[in-house]
């Protein structure tokens, strides 16, 4: 499997090579970066293209994951801000909102972004589960 790792890696270091800026071939580079748990080189190629969020959430759902295991929370809040006013039906980035919210101690906010995720259709089950439990906690 490392072997597979390594090939697939060549191949798509030689499609960074003719497409610098070409957004697939940066974000499997970043998911390979991110196995390795680099997420500061993962970050670093992510900020070297902007695609328009309108046409690859992906890409900023990506980022915005990798900032938030770096504990960037404030970078990771505006990232998540940004793919939820794009599409506020996706659940799942309300709860990456709420998430960092959190842990930047904004907890009404995180609250109002967690009820967000329970209502939206498509949050997974077991995210809007997690909603309601940490909406319950963060009452307390």
């Amino acid at each position: 499997e490392e072997n597979q790792l390594i090939d697939a890696e060549k191949l798509i270091d030689e499609g960074l090579i003719i497409a610098v800026h070409h957004p697939i071939f940066i974000k499997m580079k970043a998911r390979l970066l991110v196995e390795r748990h680099d997420y500061t080189q993962a970050i670093n190629l992510l900020n070297q293209s902007t695609p328009n969020i309108n046409q690859d959430p992906d890409y900023y759902e990506l980022k915005a994951s990798i900032l938030q295991q770096m504990h960037q929370t404030n970078l990771a809040i505006d990232t998540y801000n940004q793919l939820v006013q794009v599409m506020p039906e996706n659940g799942n980035w309300w709860v990456g909102l709420a998430i960092n919210l959190e842990e930047n101690n904004q907890n009404n906010q995180a609250i109002q972004a967690y009820q967000q995720a329970i209502n939206s259709e498509l949050t997974k089950p077991e995210l809007k589960t997690y909603a309601v439990t940490r909406i319950q906690q963060l009452k307390e």
